[in-house]
């Protein structure tokens, strides 16, 4: 490799070097090999935009590269700042460790803190605790106004998606919800799907393709929020055992409050073996060539 060797030319070198073929990552991931071949040619527009970043992150993991660096160089070369890279970190495969283990919290625990950092942290903890107090607390103002407009018995969604009716719940009816409920204007990127709160992030190869088909029941009272690339379909409140289909004829956007309080599939296709069954929020989309991608965040 040459000090003017591009990046996505070192990362391919590399992988020849370890003998790793790109049908092998293909298999592994479950991603189109033509978008691993596009990396290392550098015709990153033929990636999805919204998947170049993963998919370039899950290539390093797979071939041993550093994708931190990997990451910072694509950056460079396509804002045009940068058209050579620096020397990229390799290890071998089997060093590599799990993703899951490397969390930024990890890392916070093992560093060694000096007295004024911890002190810092107390605060940053104690801010953060009162904020979420606060929002729990306009949440629970706000959610005896939303409701009513939610449980009437009238469809409260537009084509392109269609929906079956609320179904009414008596005043015994028994409504778990774990994590506190939020109206449908809090599930937003700064309550709930931050970088800050984010768990896990995974991509997924489905055999389906649009029209979407997308059925959604609920096990308890949930926030739901369903869009397509031009629309939002549905935004608002599911009761418990209610059921709601959505037909979508480009990319499907789904938020759900909480995974454990949901059940949903796309034309026929069960997505629980692709979303947790613990009390996480999710964020998801399915573009139509059938990529799944799948975050994972905290309350």
């Amino acid at each position: 490799m040459t000090g003017t060797e591009t990046f996505y030319k070192s990362l391919k070198t590399h992988r020849e070097t370890q003998g790793i073929q790109i049908s092998e990552i293909s298999e592994k991931t479950k991603i189109n090999s033509k978008y691993f071949d596009a990396i290392e040619k550098g015709q990153f527009s033929i990636l999805p935009t919204v998947y170049i970043r993963l998919f370039l992150r899950t290539y390093c993991i797979e071939v041993g590269a550093d994708f931190e660096q990997a990451l910072k160089d694509f950056e460079k070369y396509t804002t045009g700042k940068v058209t050579e890279k620096t020397e990229l970190k390799f290890q071998p495969v089997s060093d590599i460790p799990n993703i899951k283990n490397n969390s930024k919290d990890d890392k916070l625990f093992n560093e060694n803190f000096s007295r004024k950092n911890i002190i810092y942290v107390i605060i940053g903890i104690i801010i953060i605790f009162s904020l979420i107090q606060f929002v729990s607390y306009l949440s629970k103002e706000a959610e005896s106004s939303v409701q009513p407009a939610v449980n009437n018995n009238e469809s409260i969604i537009d084509e392109p998606g269609t929906a079956l009716p609320n179904s009414e719940l008596s005043e015994s009816d028994d409504l778990t919800s774990y994590s506190t409920l939020p109206i449908p204007t809090l599930l937003e990127e700064n309550i709930v799907y931050n970088d800050n709160k984010l768990i896990e992030q995974n991509a997924y190869r489905l055999t389906v393709s649009p029209p979407f088909i997308f059925t959604v029941s609920a096990f308890a009272q949930t926030k739901v929020h369903i869009l397509s690339i031009t629309n939002t379909i549905f935004n608002g409140i599911m009761d418990s055992d209610e059921t709601r289909i959505f037909t979508i004829t480009d990319t499907l956007k789904f938020d759900f409050w909480s995974a454990q309080h949901v059940h949903a599939d796309v034309n026929g296709v069960d997505l629980s073996s692709y979303i947790t069954n613990n009390d996480l929020a999710i964020r998801g989309s399915l573009v139509p060539d059938g990529s799944l991608s799948v975050q994972q965040y905290s309350h």
